[in-house]
């Protein structure tokens, strides 16, 4: 299991924003790579996860902006090679 390890890390760059400190890319990967083999797991896990998540959001909004697009009538069909190769050099 992962335990707050990053609360106990000493960090020398430090940026304040809005209340909470932020860590530069390089201090979040030094501290990645002095955790523990289970630890460095369970960050990978929840990295797939997020990306995961992030992948269905990115979809999820490209599924509302092409139905918009079909309902506005922007959207052409076709099943003539011809004119798909027209729609796409446009």
């Amino acid at each position: 299991m992962l335990r707050p390890a990053l609360a106990n890390v000493s960090i020398d760059k430090k940026v304040t924003l809005q209340g909470w400190y932020q860590m530069v890319f390089s201090d979040v990967v030094e501290v990645i790579k002095n955790l523990s083999t289970d630890e460095k797991r369970e960050i990978q896990l929840l990295l797939q996860q997020y990306l995961r998540e992030e992948r269905r959001e990115e979809m999820h909004a490209n599924f509302e902006i092409a139905q918009t697009e079909e309902q506005s009538g922007e959207l052409t069909f076709s099943s003539d090679i011809d004119e798909l190769r027209q729609l796409v050099e446009d």
